[in-house]
């Protein structure tokens, strides 16, 4: 039988430069979720300083979630920066009813609401 490693235990050391590595390429996605894992991978990151550009919303675009045909409130961004590529499906639904016509770099949508 295998025994479950228990992740919350790591040191705040070593969870502190996953953080900052993280940081260092820009995968504030990937931050924001390592800090809500646990309290103590909480405690051992810095609290974002507000308003501070690297937790802005840059290089991320909402594609239209029609294509998809997904009916409900989740939304597809796209990180469009070349090193990470990343992708996540977000539960935002107060933008249920509206469809996005554009967006730019610093995290700006222009929507069309509400949808026919």
């Amino acid at each position: 039988m295998a025994i479950a490693a228990d992740w919350s235990s790591l040191t705040s050391e070593l969870v502190g430069l996953v953080a900052d590595a993280l940081l260092a390429t820009g995968d504030v996605d990937c931050y924001v979720s390592l800090r809500a894992v646990c309290h103590h991978w909480r405690e051992a990151t810095a609290d974002p300083p507000s308003p501070d550009p690297c937790f802005l919303p840059h290089r991320w675009v909402m594609l239209d979630s029609r294509a998809a045909n997904v009916q409900d409130s989740r939304r597809l961004f796209l990180n469009v920066d070349m090193y990470t590529g990343s992708f996540v499906w977000k539960d935002l639904p107060v933008l249920r009813d509206y469809v996005s016509l554009a967006a730019d770099n610093d995290g700006l949508l222009v929507l069309r609401g509400p949808r026919d």
